[in-house]
């Protein structure tokens, strides 16, 4: 795991200091080795790319895996961040068709693939990666991200350069961009609490999105995206309904995964918090290891949040070292200024990643296993009941006009909490009552209303209720075929997974040099699930019925017949009491209120009625404004 960036452009854009600014802002990413190389594009024009890495020693610790790498000739180079599982498989083919290594690593066996296959190469990755690619007999450059967006890039374009990065800070250190904050991208923040991609918070750059690829012409400066999977594409034939086979096949591509994702030249340590997930990945991994492998657990101080009880059941059965991390809202309090600076881009969550990173790798682990994604591919979420429940309510009010469903909606939103009962009811009324509407709806933080109660000139244009309209029809498209609780999926996948967890997940355990493997993200893993019947997914009295019919031999009833709980902090008590004195601060500071187009004294009135202990204001809806305030004083944005 790594850090990566690049810029390509006129010889004085393509400065050295520029290239070491950024290799210093991404030094936390890759504490074990540094490379900056200036590459010429097109003489005449006088045209130069320079690629930066920072590295994170994890595969092949010899010099002889340093990046950027080049291939034997020098006219491909490369840096990527990331991990390619079946890296030795694809080597041996590689191999024999002639082509030759000079090191171990996975990064070398990227630039060969693409040698040989070009783009469809990435068919063949299965990993975490996101890398720049220099060719120069094509005179291009090709910047793609791993099926779902486990390694973030981002990138922006002008008419003298054209720069990307691993994390948007780089890019915004280059001093290429202008430090304007995005208005569409504040809406789409303060809609779900963190951006949807591709938008960032800064005007002009953008994310890659999951599964797509850019492909940048330097002899016609034109740039065109490409989306290279999509599991319901690839589905053919009847779905899957046999139970009993399903449930072995699926425990085999399991453990297979498992296995791939603890390939590691250094130690490896395992994310534990109690639940299906995490206690399948503990159970299966300790199994392959012989429970050599350390894991770690948060207790929180405040029981009512804490899942000691859980962790505890499968550390004695499964954990020869284990390790619990004791957390205290003073503990949080100390972290948070640290944790605000390893924040690549406002998110409401995060923190909490950042708390667990720090303790593990302050232990000497570089490499975790985490049990992100099982909630997405398995049903955990509230969202899989929600979701069809709304479509049930619409589909009454459905063959009512429009003005009388307006009437119901203004009925509605003046009832019950505007997390679901109020304005969400209201919003479903008035929606077209399709699956990504009915998503969007449930997912938010603040409503399309409320939102524009809070922000001055407020810009919805270009956006499908907080999400960017591009990205609305072409997810739209891809699961127009799907069965329900596949279109669930994948929207969590593609939108919360990928938008919030992956992104603040990254950004936060590389802040402290930690790598975070996520098994349940094996696209081959995720692609049979898409394979198998809605039936054998859905189960009224048992959560997670693939996974734990799948998995039942191994788990305590406790752990699977449980109360979901989710790894979060209890920041209800925590805001109103510790934290209130800071955001009181933060809500009072007008000319940054102003620059970044919110109300000032909504925002106040907002936060006065959370610490007033009122029920219908839910803390996320002020952590939101809060971290953003903070998030563009930090980084001079709008100032």
């Amino acid at each position: 795991m790594c850090g990566i960036a690049g810029i390509a452009g006129k010889r004085d854009v393509v400065q050295l200091s520029n290239l070491r600014i950024m290799a210093d802002t991404l030094a936390h990413r890759g504490p074990d080795g540094e490379g900056i190389d200036i590459i010429e594009i097109n003489h005449n024009k006088d045209l130069f790319i320079g690629l930066v890495h920072r590295r994170l020693a994890i595969i092949d610790l010899s010099e002889a895996a340093r990046q950027p790498i080049d291939n034997e000739d020098g006219t491909i180079w490369l840096v990527h961040n990331g991990e390619i599982y079946n890296y030795k498989d694809i080597q041996k083919l590689l191999i024999c068709k002639g082509h030759k290594f000079k090191s171990n690593s996975d990064s070398e066996v990227i630039l060969h693939a693409y040698e040989e296959w070009g783009t469809e190469c990435l068919q063949r990755l299965h990993g975490m990666f996101a890398f720049g690619l220099f060719d120069s007999r094509k005179k291009i450059l090709l910047l793609a991200v791993d099926r779902f967006g486990i390694k973030p890039l981002y990138y922006h374009e002008n008419s003298n350069s054209l720069i990307f990065a691993s994390e948007l800070r780089a890019i915004i250190r280059s001093g290429i961009p202008e430090k304007i904050i995005d208005r569409l991208a504040v809406n789409s923040f303060l809609a779900y609490g963190s951006i949807q991609a591709p938008l960032t918070a800064v005007r002009g750059a953008y994310s890659i999105l999951p599964a797509h690829y850019l492909v940048y012409d330097f002899s016609s400066c034109q740039k065109k995206i490409i989306q290279y999977w999509n599991p319901f594409k690839e589905k053919q034939g009847e779905s899957l309904c046999d139970g009993a086979k399903i449930y072995r096949q699926l425990r085999e591509i399991l453990e297979e995964s498992i296995r791939k994702h603890l390939v590691s030249d250094v130690p490896v340590g395992l994310f534990l918090s109690g639940g299906i997930d995490s206690s399948t990945l503990v159970a299966l991994a300790n199994k392959l290891k012989e429970g050599a492998l350390r894991s770690f657990s948060v207790i929180f101080r405040e029981r009512e949040f804490s899942e000691e009880k859980y962790s505890h059941l499968i550390s004695d059965l499964y954990c020869k070292n284990h390790t619990e991390i004791r957390i205290s809202q003073d503990d949080i309090f100390n972290l948070m200024p640290r944790a605000f600076d390893a924040m690549d881009q406002p998110t409401i969550d995060g923190i909490n990643v950042y708390a667990l990173s720090k303790y593990v790798r302050d232990t000497g682990i570089k490499v975790v296993l985490s049990g992100q994604g099982g909630d997405e591919v398995f049903g955990g979420y509230p969202t899989f009941k929600k979701i069809p429940f709304m479509q049930r309510m619409y589909n009454l009010v459905r063959p009512l006009p429009l003005s009388s469903r307006k009437t119901l909606s203004n009925i509605f939103d003046g009832f019950g909490n505007s997390r679901l009962k109020g304005t969400k009811i209201s919003q479903i009324l008035e929606s077209n009552g399709d699956y990504l509407a009915l998503y969007l709806i449930e997912r938010q933080i603040l409503g399309a209303n409320e939102r524009s109660y809070f922000l001055k000139n407020n810009q919805e244009k270009g956006l499908f209720n907080g999400l960017p309209l591009e990205v609305a029809h072409a997810l739209s498209s891809d699961i127009r075929t799907a069965d329900v609780y596949d279109k669930i999926s994948f929207l969590e996948l593609r939108l919360y997974l990928a938008n919030t967890l992956l992104r603040d997940g990254d950004f936060m355990s590389m802040s402290q040099g930690l790598e975070v493997r996520v098994p349940f993200l094996d696209h081959e893993l995720v692609d049979y699930i898409f394979t198998v019947s809605q039936k054998i997914k859905i189960d009224k009295a048992l959560p997670k019925p693939l996974l734990v019919n799948a998995v039942k031999d191994l788990l305590p009833k406790e752990i699977y017949l449980r109360k979901k709980m989710g790894f979060t902090f209890p920041w209800v008590p925590w805001l109103r009491h510790k934290f209130h004195l800071q955001m009181q601060e933060v809500f009072n500071d007008f000319p940054l209120n102003n620059a970044i187009g919110l109300d000032v004294n909504r925002c106040q009135g907002l936060l006065r009625v959370f610490l007033q202990n009122k029920p219908y204001v839910h803390w996320s809806q002020v952590w939101a404004i809060y971290v953003l305030m903070n998030w563009c004083n930090k980084n001079e944005i709008g100032r």
